[in-house]
């Protein structure tokens, strides 16, 4: 068997496999699963291999990470990280399938300066996501000032920004049909 697909068969063991969207992706009203948009940025300081994961949690709910890397493929980066402005926020808009239920974002992971770095504290920032619903979930955006040892987590509304990316990656699904549930 090729060792690629054996990598990425391990892959989707270890860190949970979301069904990515396609382009040309409509919400069907008797849809078994629902989708979370959620823009996932870093400015400053940004550590290397980036990652947010999230969990299914409450009744049923599996302690299978979801993860969502921010710089892991070239094709998949929206905005880039820019030498010129380097406080410019970098990452990525992530469209994903999941089945209905309660989730969290608890965890955001990387390396820096030879040494993985990630949260320092425990956190919850839970959503919901509900069968034949697209729904957005706003910013998660990761800070380290120049000169800082701490990172900070901040989540926001960027519509502002999402949005008119979202509508050239999901044409057919236009923002009156999109629900807002801002994670806090």
């Amino acid at each position: 068997m090729n060792r690629s697909l054996v990598a990425v068969m391990l892959a989707c063991l270890l860190t949970g496999c979301v069904s990515k969207v396609k382009p040309d992706f409509e919400m069907k009203a008797d849809s078994s699963k629902g989708v979370m948009i959620v823009s996932a940025t870093a400015s400053g300081s940004i550590p290397g291999g980036l990652v947010f994961k999230f969990r299914s949690v409450g009744a049923g709910g599996s302690l299978q990470p979801y993860t969502i890397q921010l710089f892991a493929h070239k094709d998949e980066i929206d905005w880039p990280v820019l030498k010129s402005a380097p406080d410019q926020p970098a990452g990525r808009l992530a469209i994903l399938e999941l089945p209905p239920g309660q989730y969290e974002f608890y965890l955001w992971a990387g390396h820096a300066g030879g040494m993985s770095v990630s949260n320092a504290t425990q956190f919850s920032k839970r959503f919901e996501i509900r069968a034949s619903e697209v729904v957005y979930l706003g910013n998660l955006h990761l800070k380290r000032a120049r000169g800082e040892q701490m990172f900070t987590l901040f989540t926001g509304d960027r519509r502002d920004r999402d949005f008119p990316l979202l509508a050239t990656k999901l044409p057919n699904v236009p923002p009156e049909k999109i629900a807002v549930r801002l994670l806090k």
